[in-house]
């Protein structure tokens, strides 16, 4: 099953429109999938202090109905899409808030002597579809390749493929390349 995770408060706009179009992808496909969208969710991405002390002795369960939602969800996925808008050359706050509080240790990986093992590994692939008007991808390499791809999703299952898609330039896109990008999209999928 594919999960898509939907980051941005306003349900209109370019990446409102490619995660619609994944949408409707899937479902002309008759794909199996589930939409995780974190802001009609009203997800709190705020670490408690009770999660933060029970962070590492935890059972990786969340006391967060939500939260807890999120875990089951991501427990029978194997493949994972994040759609998000870049935001001050990076992704969006509520995102590594949902890192935070749903990629628990004990839930998404645990820490042995000899490092860190991940227990997601029905998750294989991730597919990173973004959009920032005037930010061209080479810009995004330290903060969306570097960081939220190697290290962050790398730490939950190391052993998966990623694929990275950005539009950059958004108002001035042609419906043209509106076209190809698209395509790009339902093909990773």
């Amino acid at each position: 099953m594919l999960t898509v995770v939907y980051v941005n408060p306003v349900q209109e706009g370019l990446t409102a429109t490619l995660c619609a179009e994944l949408e409707n992808h899937l479902e002309e496909n008759n794909k199996e999938y589930r939409l995780i969208d974190l802001y009609q969710d009203g997800f709190n991405p705020i670490l408690t202090a009770e999660e933060r002390a029970s962070f590492f002795t935890g059972s990786g369960a969340s006391a967060d109905p939500l939260v807890k939602s999120y875990q089951d969800i991501l427990k029978k996925t194997d493949h994972v899409a994040f759609v998000f808008p870049i935001w001050w050359m990076t992704y969006p706050a509520i995102l590594k808030g949902f890192f935070e509080r749903t990629f628990l240790p004990n839930f998404s990986s645990t820490y042995t002597e000899t490092g860190m093992v991940a227990l997601l590994d029905n998750i294989t692939q991730f597919t990173i579809l973004t959009a920032a008007a005037g930010v061209p991808r080479e810009a995004l390499v330290g903060t969306i390749e570097n960081h939220f791809i190697k290290d962050m999703l790398g730490l939950v299952t190391p052993k998966s493929d990623s694929t990275w898609l950005h539009l950059t330039g958004q108002m001035a896109a042609t419906p043209d390349e509106m076209k190809k990008h698209i395509e790009k999209i339902t093909a990773c999928v």
